[in-house]
């Protein structure tokens, strides 16, 4: 996006020594991209974000309070898990594995490790993985970590890693020839030596805009241990386009995969024997499957019951005879674009969700859901101010719309009352009009470009910014600034 404005006179950087950082809002959640809960705790749960780092919650996700801020050089995290046998034990992985385009996923630094439930952090190496989507700790022996990491173009460090003195030295496991490294690694909670491992394919939604219309896809791999991580041997998959989400159970004998549709319906399919065979369910239901290429995608198996299967993509989804049917979760929180569900290993009935909302929390089997109205974790794209005074603070959020902030509340303080939409979204720019503060132009996620007037009452689509878009007058004021906007 390219605006023309006056250039910015030169400020004294002493004339901010006094200022502080306050939070003015929104007070909602943002993007998460890792959730894990402690077994032997109800109320305590950990979220991964992929720009404001690491979030705890003592209270069932009544509150919640950073953790990671102290840690100055990252702030992007991909996974996020506590050690079952030792709750003060966690582990986190840096990197934003949610990618879409090439220039989203911030990139981060390798592993850390909290030997004090998160008070402080210590990094333990693997720093060419620069964006870590998975982490799993052995039940009984918490130095036993499997790590996998996506690696890209530049940094050829994916791949799966394998530690057994807690972090201190790291043995690559896994590199799959021909793919910067590997997605998801899951393992089978009633027989951990028997791990899943998948990389990242290329094609179906979004493919293009990543790697560009000419480039030829290529189908993601699935590959199976049962030493522990130590070897892995692939298995033969339905041809999934783009990513896939995994999930196993019964000792190894069930696995699920969920991907994109393909040519004769949705994406789940299972298997009853360990990856030999394979049955395609929920043929029919368009809803049970990846419907975004790299961006959301999962499935998830209840580690008591293999029957009871979640999948996570714009929308949450639960079947409870083995994936064969598949029902709206009730009492599922709203919002979309689900990233990450945690199930406690030993009461199914407690979860935690991760989507672009936020984080949610449920102790009653998804009866009843903590709100996202406590997690200052809104992810903002391109801050702007306006000129009157007081000013008012602009952005957009990551799929919540744009929102405008007061930088003084009526009342004494900022709060819900002092926030407006306004015309933009995700990945977007707003851009007031420096002679008349009181127009804003937008322009976000999709073709065409708007402009909000008379103090943000209106938003009105401007004629010529987008295929999609129809003319419509507009209000001129008879002296403005132009503006310029491109995506």
């Amino acid at each position: 996006m390219a605006l023309t404005s006056t250039a910015a006179a030169h400020v004294n950087p002493d004339l901010y020594a006094g200022l502080k950082w306050r939070n003015v809002g929104p007070f909602h959640g943002g993007r998460v991209s890792a959730v894990t809960g402690v077994i032997s705790q109800p109320g305590v749960y950990y979220a991964g974000t992929p720009e404001g780092g690491i979030w705890k919650t003592t209270s069932a996700g009544v509150t919640w309070f950073p953790i990671f801020d102290q840690i100055k050089g990252v702030d992007t995290i991909g996974a996020v898990q506590v050690v079952p046998s030792d709750p003060n034990i966690v582990y986190a992985g840096t990197g934003d594995p949610t990618i879409i385009h090439p220039f989203l996923g911030s990139l981060g630094d390798g592993m850390w490790k909290s030997t004090n439930a998160g008070k402080t952090w210590q990094h333990i190496g693997l720093e060419d993985t620069v964006m870590i989507d998975s982490i799993l700790v052995d039940p009984a022996n918490p130095n036993v970590v499997i790590v996998s990491a996506l690696g890209n173009a530049t940094h050829h460090g994916g791949g799966i890693y394998r530690t057994t003195n807690g972090g201190l030295t790291w043995t690559n496991v896994l590199k799959p020839a021909g793919y910067h490294g590997t997605r998801e690694v899951v393992f089978d909670n009633g027989d951990p030596s028997i791990l899943l491992a998948d990389t990242q394919g290329t094609g179906g939604p979004f493919f293009a805009l990543r790697h560009g219309p000419k480039a030829k896809p290529k189908p993601p791999l699935l590959f199976k241990s049962t030493n522990g991580g130590l070897t892995w041997t692939p298995l033969k998959i339905p041809p999934f386009p783009g990513r896939i989400g995994v999930a196993i159970a019964l000792h190894g004998r069930r696995i699920y995969i969920v991907g994109n549709n393909i040519k004769h319906g949705s994406g789940l399919f299972r298997s009853d024997n360990g990856g030999a065979t394979w049955r395609h369910l929920a043929v029919k239901d368009k809803r049970i499957s990846n419907g975004q290429g790299a961006y959301s995608c999962g499935v998830f198996v209840d580690p008591r019951n293999p029957n009871v299967v979640y999948t996570v993509s714009t929308a949450l989804y639960r079947s409870i005879d083995g994936g064969v049917t598949f029902h709206a979760f009730k009492g599922a929180p709203g919002g979309e674009d689900y990233h990450d569900l945690w199930i406690d290993p030993t009461n199914g009935k407690r979860m935690v969700v991760g989507s672009d909302q936020g984080v949610s929390v449920t102790l009653d089997n998804g009866r009843t859901w903590s709100l996202w109205y406590t997690e200052p974790i809104s992810q903002i794209y391109h801050v702007a101010t306006t000129g009157q005074y007081p000013y008012w603070i602009v952005g957009a959020q990551q799929d919540t719309g744009a929102v405008m902030i007061r930088s003084r509340g009526n009342w004494g303080q900022v709060d819900f009352t002092d926030w407006s939409p306004v015309p933009s979204s995700e990945s977007g720019y707003i851009a007031p009009d420096p002679l008349h503060p009181h127009i804003l132009y937008g322009i976000g996620y999709g073709p065409g470009a708007a402009a909000a007037a008379a103090a943000w009452s209106r938003s009105i689509w401007l004629p010529g910014s987008g295929k999609t878009l129809h003319p419509t007058s507009a209000p001129k004021p008879k002296t403005t600034a132009p503006v310029a906007a491109c995506r």
